[in-house]
């Protein structure tokens, strides 16, 4: 373990690449490669007995095909499926309550800027601060010189994710790495690398490296992703922030009927955000409704179209109504276009909110292979001039050769 008082750097030990840590920011100079020295695929059923040098994984199940992931948990390591509706600190802290020896603990979750998801919570500094007590206890479980390993995007990236970390390793005693960028699939910019790290890291993935290259998520939220195009009807739309009419940043928290979202999009009435997907998606998730913060007042209409098509549309909502999901397919669609409307009574209260809004990725990636077409001719002339009448059918938006 580091001594808290004292991370001002070390280095990487093991197998794995020796890289000094920078006094101010404990970023590596080099990323740390967790995934390039696993052990041969298998899958380890959840065990109640902790030995020294055990190994702890915890998934949250809002990450996209988290059971992928599980299914190749290498050997010797015991797998905690954390509870989406149930606080996450928790049940972390009750499970490890009942544990001694682990050395090498690993969290996987969505991620953001110094923070990380567990269900519907995100636990940012401040959120982590108020959880000191439950915190420090971990250290109960752990081996002198244990590893907390953090799987999730952006969590340290920013002054704010390099103060996270750090404070999580000086509350824990543990040595902490985490990422400072998309973690997930590399074919949406993703990676397993954890670049971010106090003290020695002597652990590895819990997961087979063999099949990392085979999972197709990336493990972030809408609100994460770059949107083409944004219309607000009052102020700007805001990421994980409930509309607040003037900046960007002066929205509260996102709730609906009483249940608060750390993720999600507010807006105001008409609104339009336009989000590019190049056929890497098969599916959009939200849940939906207006903002407590205007109590019963406010009308609005949800409606989500795919590349121009109208996939859901909510009807009237007023600040009554109880919250809808949306789950629609997005298969093949290139252009996901979410459109809030006034419901034709002027935008009055209209807080809106698309609250958790995910975008699931393809599990087999977008399809990449120039399209064909088969024509069907008709009134050909053989002699003099020739007049082809024909039609091309095909549902790719790639331009298709028919000269031939």
């Amino acid at each position: 373990m580091n001594n808290p008082s004292n991370l001002i750097g070390s280095n990487y030990s093991g197998d794995f690449v020796q890289s000094s840590l920078l006094a101010t920011s404990f970023l590596s100079e080099n990323p740390l490669d967790l995934s390039s020295n696993l052990l041969p695929n298998s899958y380890q059923s959840i065990s109640r007995s902790s030995a020294p040098g055990h190994s702890l994984i915890f998934v949250d199940t809002t990450v996209a095909f988290y059971e992928d992931l599980v299914s190749s948990v290498i050997p010797g390591t015991e797998v905690i499926i954390l509870d989406a509706a149930q606080d996450g600190i928790t049940q972390i802290t009750n499970v490890l309550s009942q544990r001694q020896g682990i050395s090498s603990l690993q969290l996987l979750s969505h991620g953001a800027t110094g923070g990380f998801q567990l269900g519907q919570s995100y636990y940012n500094l401040a959120a982590l601060s108020q959880r000191s007590s439950e915190l420090a206890s971990w250290a109960n479980a752990l081996t002198e010189d244990a590893d907390i390993l953090l799987y999730g995007c952006n969590i340290a990236s920013a002054i704010a994710g390099i103060q996270f970390v750090n404070y999580l390793s000086q509350m824990t005693g543990a040595d902490v790495a985490a990422s400072d960028d998309l973690t997930g699939y590399v074919g949406f910019g993703g990676d397993w690398n954890l670049e971010v790290a106090t003290g020695t890291i002597e652990s590895s993935f819990a997961i087979d490296a063999q099949n990392l290259s085979g999972y197709r998520g990336v493990l972030q939220y809408l609100s994460d992703l770059p949107w083409s195009a944004v219309t607000n009807g009052w102020g700007p739309a805001e990421r994980d922030r409930a509309n607040g009419e003037e900046g960007a940043t002066d929205g509260g928290t996102i709730t609906l009927n009483g249940v608060t979202y750390a993720k999600g999009v507010g807006v105001h009435a008409g609104s339009e955000i336009i989000v590019p997907l190049n056929g890497a998606y098969t599916r959009f998730t939200a849940d939906i409704g207006i903002d407590d913060y205007v109590g019963f007042r406010g009308s609005v209409n949800f409606q989500v179209y795919g590349d121009g098509s109208l996939l859901f549309d909510s009807g009237v909502m007023t600040g009554t109504s109880a919250t809808r999901a949306v789950n629609v397919d997005l298969t093949g669609r290139n252009t996901l276009r979410l459109v809030v409307t006034d419901a034709g009574n002027g935008n009055g209260y209209d807080h809106a909110n698309w609250a958790n809004a995910q975008l699931i990725e393809s599990t087999t990636g977008p399809d990449t292979t120039v399209p064909t077409a088969a024509a069907n001719l008709t009134n050909v002339s053989l002699g003099g001039a020739s007049t082809y009448d024909f039609t091309v059918t095909y549902t790719d938006n790639r331009a298709v050769d028919i000269s031939t």
